[in-house]
């Protein structure tokens, strides 16, 4: 027979271990109920933050098909008004608004007009096709100085420079273009370093003078100094220079020139709200603050408002209405094709900062903090669909 203790069976030693036992449970019930609140509330964050992105992703959804979709009807408009022989005309009219106007030939608004539809997924289209043959075969575009000699004779045309910088910045490098071009600037270049030109001149050979041989620094310093100098808005303005800037960059390679970066190395602000500018003026600057953008993987948001004003004033056929590319004495210059040009490239250039938010790309500080664990990598954004 087995003998137990009296310390075992007796009521008065086990009573206060019970109690014991009981007031560590009601000491951990807080705790564990706390525990279970807060597992709940990062729970619930956690599905907060999902719906939240999930909201995002359809916002962007939307917003890359506006895009698209009103890229695409602005192809169309220009494809519309392109004439028989693969050009665009420009206007010339005494009113900022080109109404009335005087139709005029263009051989360097057909150049801008190319430059501003390639980069877009576009440049497949007959329509760019027939521009390019024009530029080929017009002799305003031509290199030759016996047919740019008997071209320029005629009143209201582009100044030769212009017309073959554009050239040479969308066709490419051409001998008898390096030796017209050198020949031209032989003796034009002013102790400030600009050209004795037109300053839109200026900006796009940036894109042309490394590859004559020639030094573009001296030509960069000035532009550099005359853009931070500021003063009264030139013509044109200072925004779409810059627009002018980032197409010869383009043209050049992704990196540029050491010129052009220097002149764009700042992204450029609005000088006003975007309700005060013209539509031209606007869209340009979509378009080189974009640029910055995608550079910098920078999602900016602050792009939003200036685009949303952009969108706003397409006209039901697609086009934006006609603002002045420059002033001549009394006269404006542009066209609606060029205008929506610009706005082509604008919003083509905004699509990709779409793609990039979309993809993960280009997030922000604060959109980085408040990811979830479970969200997948970010990947390439996106291309531009035709």
């Amino acid at each position: 027979m087995t003998h137990l203790s009296e310390a075992s069976t007796s009521p008065s030693a086990s009573t206060p271990a019970r109690m014991t036992a009981r007031a560590a449970g009601r000491r951990l019930l807080p705790v564990a109920a706390m525990a279970v609140v807060v597992a709940l509330m990062i729970r619930g964050g956690i599905a907060r933050n999902q719906e939240r992105i999930r909201a995002t992703s359809n916002d962007l959804e939307r917003g890359r098909d506006t895009i698209r979709r009103f890229t695409a009807e602005g192809v169309r408009y220009l494809a519309a008004q392109q004439a028989a022989d693969g050009s665009w005309a420009y206007y010339r009219s005494r009113s900022p608004l080109i109404v009335p106007a005087e139709r005029c030939p263009g051989a360097a608004s057909t150049m801008r007009i190319l430059l501003g539809v390639r980069g877009t997924g576009y440049e497949t289209r007959p329509f760019y096709a027939a521009g390019l043959a024009f530029v080929r075969a017009h002799p305003r575009a031509q290199p030759s100085p016996a047919a740019r000699a008997a071209a320029e004779s005629e009143q209201g045309e582009e100044p030769a420079i212009e017309a073959l910088t554009l050239r040479w910045l969308l066709l490419g490098p051409a001998a008898a273009a390096a030796d017209e071009l050198r020949a031209r600037l032989a003796g034009q270049q002013t102790r400030r370093g600009l050209f004795r030109t037109r300053l839109s001149d200026n900006v796009l050979l940036l894109g042309v003078l490394p590859a004559l041989g020639m030094d573009a620094a001296p030509v960069s310093l000035a532009l550099r100094r005359t853009f931070e100098g500021g003063g009264p808005e030139p013509s044109p303005s200072w925004t779409v220079l810059r627009y002018l800037g980032s197409l010869a960059a383009e043209s050049v390679g992704p990196a540029g020139t050491p010129a052009l970066d220097a002149l764009l190395a700042r992204p450029p602000a609005l000088h006003a709200s975007a309700s005060r500018l013209d539509s031209l003026t606007l869209a340009a600057h979509v378009k080189v603050r974009a640029d910055h953008c995608l550079r910098d993987r920078d999602p900016c948001t602050d792009l939003n408002a200036a685009v949303g004003a952009l969108v706003q004033r397409r006209r039901p056929d697609g086009s934006w209405t006609a603002a002045p590319f420059a002033a001549d004495g009394a006269y404006f210059t542009g066209s609606a094709a060029e205008t929506t040009s610009v706005a082509v490239k604008g919003l083509s250039a905004f699509a990709r900062i779409l793609d990039g938010r979309a993809s993960g790309a280009l997030v922000s500080g604060e959109e980085d903090e408040s990811r979830f664990a479970g969200r997948p990598a970010a990947s390439p954004a996106a291309p531009l669909r035709r």
